[in-house]
């Protein structure tokens, strides 16, 4: 897919909120959920390790998706940003590959109910909600003058949001921040403990190729290259600090899945 946006799984905001209690058990795709008029589902043989191609689309009820996991369309299924939170299932959930196709009117625009159905309807996923004690990251402010980095101002002209790989640049709040970018790129849940409020003009440049876990002394690893990692450049640039520790996430959790048959 590339070094581009949905390569990093910026996608949109992470819901981090966890649950409650846990959902009761249903299947991935309930009777008032829409469906493709047209499916096709082939395992993918071809060997090759990543994902998608050039005719990849999930828009105006057409869906088209390569060579994916079985965990890598749930997750795309319930919009979640990270795999680890897809918990369960049997080995070749992340062995076997798959070719998944749907087709709906052009108007349709509920592609992710859709895919919800389809994978109910043909793999008889069955599913629920819980909550767990997995690792996250905190961010909070790095000094404890509590002054800023450089490159975290108050709002002024700054141009449109820019979201690429290896920078984020534009006026935002700090939820964005976490949410929208941190979450996906260290693939933690991260909670915003700056205590920072209002939009501010946010400039952030990291590599992409860096490790994106940390020691556990929270030393971020020297990565290649001239730009820093995403812990370091979020210290330095920012004047803020990602702190590891654990918390309640919510997770989907399969209960139930079958291999499909292959049309």
């Amino acid at each position: 897919m590339g070094k581009n946006l949905r390569h990093a799984g910026i996608t949109g905001l992470l819901a981090a909120a966890a649950c409650a209690a846990a959902l009761a058990q249903a299947p991935a795709g309930g009777p008032t959920d829409p469906a493709f008029e047209v499916t096709s589902v082939k395992q993918n043989k071809s060997g090759v390790l990543g994902m998608g191609g050039p005719g990849d689309r999930m828009q105006n009820g057409q869906l088209r998706l390569t060579n994916r996991p079985l965990r890598v369309l749930i997750r795309e299924a319930f919009d979640r940003r990270r795999t680890n939170e897809i918990i369960g299932g049997p080995d070749w959930v992340d062995t076997n590959r798959w070719d998944v196709l749907g087709k709906a009117d052009s108007g349709t625009r509920a592609v992710f109910p859709m895919l919800r159905t389809l994978l109910a309807d043909r793999f008889k996923l069955i599913t629920h909600h819980e909550t767990r004690e997995m690792p996250i990251y905190e961010l909070v402010i790095a000094r404890r003058d509590r002054k800023l980095g450089p490159s975290l101002r108050p709002p002024s002209d700054m141009p449109r949001l820019q979201i690429t790989f290896g920078l984020f640049k534009g006026t935002a709040p700090i939820a964005m921040l976490t949410d929208g970018l941190l979450a996906s790129v260290v693939q933690r849940p991260v909670v915003d403990r700056t205590g920072l409020t209002g939009r501010y003009d946010i400039e952030l440049h990291w590599t992409m190729d860096a490790p994106t876990g940390a020691s556990e002394t929270n030393a971020p690893p020297a990565p290649p290259g001239d730009a820093p990692s995403i812990f370091t450049a979020v210290q330095e640039q920012l004047g803020l600090k990602l702190e590891s520790t654990k918390g309640p996430v919510e997770v989907l959790v399969i209960d139930h899945v079958e291999r499909p048959t292959e049309d």
